[in-house]
């Protein structure tokens, strides 16, 4: 199964690399902002970069579940035995005043317990990933 790990490790590193570029290019512009239900904001970056992240996870393992803060509910991850778990602009308020403060979060869990994360903060080029099988935590910029 490590192998396994490894291989998504590399396609999550891959995918929060280009959701971050994509995230840049609407940093610090005026974009469309919206309300949600619950009265956080979201803006248009937030659903380019939750698309893409879909587009690019989804096609590389179709038989993993969904579950993204701006997507809609996809009741197939509650059968999935790998989910992705996303956060296309995490501190979506910073990202609208222009504080470097966001980033892109993307997770997969394993039978309903995470075992791989990854946080990509494109402005200062940090990463912050964590293993949950191995416990391994680190950083990389």
């Amino acid at each position: 199964m490590k192998d396994d790990y490894t291989h998504d490790f590399d396609l999550i590193r891959d995918a929060a690399q280009e959701a971050g570029k994509l995230a840049l290019s609407y940093w610090g512009r005026s974009i469309q902002k919206q309300q949600k239900a619950d009265g956080s904001a979201v803006t248009e970056a937030d659903h380019a970069v939750d698309a893409l992240l879909a587009a690019r996870l989804k096609e590389a393992r179709p038989a993993y579940g969904w579950l993204s803060e701006e997507s809609a509910e996809h009741e197939g991850r509650l059968h999935a035995r790998r989910v992705w778990v996303v956060d296309p602009i995490d501190g979506t308020k910073s990202f609208i005043s222009g504080f470097p403060t966001w980033g892109t979060l993307i997770g997969l869990s394993h039978r309903g317990r995470p075992c791989y994360g990854l946080m990509h903060q494109p402005f200062t080029r940090e990463r912050f990933h964590g293993d949950g099988e191995a416990g391994i935590v680190g950083a990389t910029t």
